[in-house]
């Protein structure tokens, strides 16, 4: 018998957003600070949160037909309060978290931001054909996939959600497309 799921409190949605679900993008962080800067933390330049900068996490209704929304203005993800499983709100979280380490990108420093997240996008695309043949990778950065009238992800969104996928050993596109369609090859 499935046990109802109790929805998290708000609390409990922050340390969950703050620790453990922002330990699958630590490596990132990592890999910046090892490849990219020169030795320089780039938790400094306010690329990602941290303990003294963490993301908020919000619920309530949103008017968008989305489960979840990113807001780069007050660095808060927005949810909204019916879904139904702790899998479904883990993934959420994750889309949303991805959006919010992407527009970290574009904050002070523009142009040494969009450096590093170009040098990430390689770095993506890198691991992405290590764990997947190069075609498949290929096939999934298509137009059709990330430019549509409602939905717009960038080839960055897209290779990193399916790292998580594969990290988390869920299929192709969850994390991506949580209720929407990917369309992989």
């Amino acid at each position: 018998m499935k046990t109802q799921f109790e929805y998290p409190t708000l609390e409990q949605l922050s340390l969950w957003v703050n620790g453990e679900l922002i330990d699958f993008f630590e490596t990132d962080v990592e890999c910046l600070n090892e490849k990219f800067t020169s030795g320089q933390d780039v938790r400094e330049l306010g690329v990602w949160p941290t303990i003294n900068n963490p993301l908020e996490v919000i619920v309530k209704e949103l008017e968008e037909d989305v489960a979840g929304r990113y807001n780069d203005e007050n660095r808060s993800i927005t949810i909204i309060p019916t879904i139904q499983s702790a899998e479904d709100l883990r993934d959420i979280l994750l889309h949303e978290m991805i959006h919010a380490f992407e527009y970290s990108f574009h904050a002070e420093h523009p142009c040494y931001k969009s450096a590093l997240k170009e040098l990430m996008l390689i770095h993506y695309y890198d691991q992405a054909v290590i764990k997947f043949r190069k075609e498949v990778v290929q096939g999934w950065i298509t137009i059709d996939q990330h430019a549509s009238n409602t939905v717009y992800h960038t080839p960055f969104f897209m290779l990193k959600s399916i790292l998580l996928d594969n990290q988390l050993s869920l299929p192709i596109g969850t994390i991506y497309g949580y209720e929407r369609t990917f369309k992989p090859n």
